[in-house]
């Protein structure tokens, strides 16, 4: 790439400009599930892309609003940019060694909620725009970005609004809004996101919690009637019980193993730093990923139920509640896994937890032979020395298969996190360099957008 010296130039010129933004978006608290800051951020979206000559559209939603811009280029086609400007809460506050909307550098990391997840990326995207238009005077391709505020919290709007405005979002490459590096400071490309099925089972068996010794034996106990219904989702063997729960579900292809033979097995650092004496599963690759990303899971997020105080309490519990999380792979589809998961219930007599959908989202994958998906791997081996190790699926979850459904797009991705980002946990961050090497390898997969 004949620009690359140029490109990483003026990035070192803009660098402490870059680093301003991003600690500006990251100081702005923007809690989606609070409704805490929301309009001011999308303010902060809008002027940062205004600057940069977009024309900036805010459209509003049933929740939080989205930003859509769009930038021309000298060429005919588009890079779309998904990010979202919304953040986790960040409780618990007192695990902070500095406030979580105080941005803090230490140590050559920036500390703040939401600059891994997501507002470093979206930063980075517009440093590398700066940098493009610095060494070209104009974009080699059209540049659009998508920026929404219910990431957080399922997304609910985003399915009408990219089948609403789908060809204002029609593009040839879709980044998406997350990316980091491995233990060895290698790029890695995720080639798809697992869906989910978020559900609360709960059940009520009294009117009010009661005393145990007089009432134990002769009424029924609302905990143990939802310890009994979970027990019967999945098996020791780490099997989900759910009848047809795996009968769509697509295995790994020859590809897909030989793709994950090259990938590195968990780091006993990695597992020792979740205090985490063992696996469920092989510890070496391609096993190992198979298990982590490839394979459907069923996993018990919270529980609560009776008295959870200091000492004894000698109570029936009148209620007991489960979110429980569903991943799911291709083809599965979360509202038959929702129905599924209610037959299920029904069958084992357990009509009487209730299950609530809270939140679902489709599995999506892009074809590793994508003529895109290989400049955007190769186009970091002048950044990391190395071109990205490929994941064929990320074990998360995020709502690409609406740009996959809707606008047909590869969906590829690129960033500035790691493994130790703390992402959604107190003293979330990124490494600066990190940071740095995201702007470069943008500004790179931008300028090869626009190539012959």
């Amino acid at each position: 790439m004949g620009i690359g010296e140029d490109l990483d130039r003026a990035i070192e010129r803009r660098w402490a400009a870059a680093q301003s933004e991003l600690a500006e978006l990251c100081a702005q608290p923007s809690i989606s599930a609070q409704g805490k800051g929301m309009q001011e951020m999308v303010r902060l979206v809008e002027r940062a892309l205004q600057r940069r000559g977009f024309d900036t559209r805010v459209v509003p939603t049933a929740r939080h609003p989205a930003v859509i811009a769009r930038r021309p280029g000298t060429k005919g086609r588009t890079l779309l940019f998904y990010n979202h400007y919304d953040v986790q809460p960040p409780e618990p506050l007192e695990s902070w060694t500095s406030p979580p909307f105080q941005p803090t550098v230490r140590d050559g990391k920036l500390f703040a909620r939401g600059v891994m997840d997501d507002k470093g990326h979206l930063a980075c995207r517009l440093a590398a725009v700066d940098a493009v238009t610095d060494v070209l005077g104009e974009l080699p391709c059209a540049v659009t970005f998508l920026v929404e505020g219910e990431e957080e919290i399922a997304s609910p709007s985003l399915p009408a609004l990219v089948a609403e405005h789908r060809s204002e979002l029609a593009a040839d490459l879709c980044l998406w809004e997350f990316g980091d590096v491995d233990s060895s400071g290698r790029s890695v490309q995720y080639l798809g996101f697992r869906g989910i099925l978020y559900v609360e089972l709960s059940v009520k068996s009294l009117a009010r919690d009661c005393h145990s010794g007089v009432w134990g034996t002769v009424l029924p106990n609302a905990a143990w009637r939802l310890t009994w219904a979970l027990s019967t989702l999945k098996s020791p063997d780490e099997r989900v019980g759910i009848r047809g729960f795996y009968d769509r579900v697509v295995p790994p292809s020859d590809r897909d193993r030989q793709l994950m033979s090259r990938l590195p097995p968990i780091a006993d650092a990695e597992r020792n730093a979740l205090g985490a004496r063992t696996l469920i599963c092989p510890p070496t690759p391609p096993d190992f990923h198979e298990h982590a990303v490839m394979t459907p899971s069923c996993t018990i997020c919270g529980l609560s139920s009776g008295y959870q105080g200091e000492g004894q309490k000698t109570i029936m519990p009148a209620r007991a509640s489960a979110k429980v999380d569903f991943r799911l792979v291709p083809d599965q589809a979360p509202d038959e896994i929702l129905e599924m998961l209610r037959r299920h219930l029904d069958a084992h007599g357990f009509q009487d937890v209730e299950a609530a959908c809270i939140g679902k989202l489709e599995p999506a994958r892009t074809p590793v032979d994508d003529p895109w998906v290989g400049m955007v791997v190769e186009s970091a081996r002048e950044v990391y020395g190395q071109p990205q190790s490929i994941y064929p699926m990320s074990g998360g979850s995020g709502p690409a298969y609406l740009f996959r459904k809707h606008l047909g797009v590869p969906v590829v991705t690129a960033g500035v996190g790691y493994v130790g980002s703390n992402i959604h946990a107190p003293d979330e961050h990124i490494r600066l360099e990190d940071f740095r090497n995201g702007i470069r390898h943008t500004a790179r997969i931008i300028t090869e957008m626009g190539r012959d």
